[in-house]
């Protein structure tokens, strides 16, 4: 059995954080955005997680294994123009072998919240961690962050 099963991703990158690094696993502060436990992990979000694919003449996601999170955050509008985002809420985490086709692929989870017509002071954001261990880390990050559309893991 693969010992880093038995270990906790959370917990051990909280640590990592708290250190300041060690060789080849950097620490990661967290965001400024209330609410915002996904930064502290390693995720990132635009254009960090994409690159521009002259072909296609777009942005499309890495074709490499991880973790990706869908959130949802809303916005307050204040008088002068300026918009404050306001608390995050965690909608779905999930893992996959190619995080292009698994994000891109029509009816699953990441399309169907960015493609619901959400009120206009609602924001959808995809963030990625691209990592071999991507099972390892979709599990405990759905344990620690209980998003609420996955469903929950039991013992296994």
């Amino acid at each position: 059995m693969n010992s880093m099963v038995t270990m906790d991703f959370c917990r051990i990158q909280r640590m990592i954080n708290q250190m300041g690094g060690i060789g080849e696993f950097p620490a990661f502060q967290p965001s400024k955005c209330p609410g915002d436990r996904l930064t502290e992990y390693g995720f990132c979000r635009f254009p960090d997680s994409m690159y521009f694919d002259e072909v296609r003449d777009e942005f499309r996601y890495h074709a490499r294994p991880g973790v990706y999170a869908v959130w949802a955050v809303s916005h307050s509008r204040e008088a002068d123009g300026y918009v404050f985002p306001q608390q995050q809420h965690v909608l779905y985490i999930g893992s996959s072998k190619n995080v292009r086709s698994r994000i891109e692929t029509p009816g699953h989870w990441p399309q169907r919240c960015l493609d619901r017509n959400w009120p206009n002071h609602i924001s959808v954001v995809i963030e990625v961690l691209y990592t071999d261990q991507y099972r390892w880390v979709e599990r405990s990050l759905i344990e620690e962050l209980r998003p609420l559309l996955n469903i929950q893991h039991k013992n296994g």
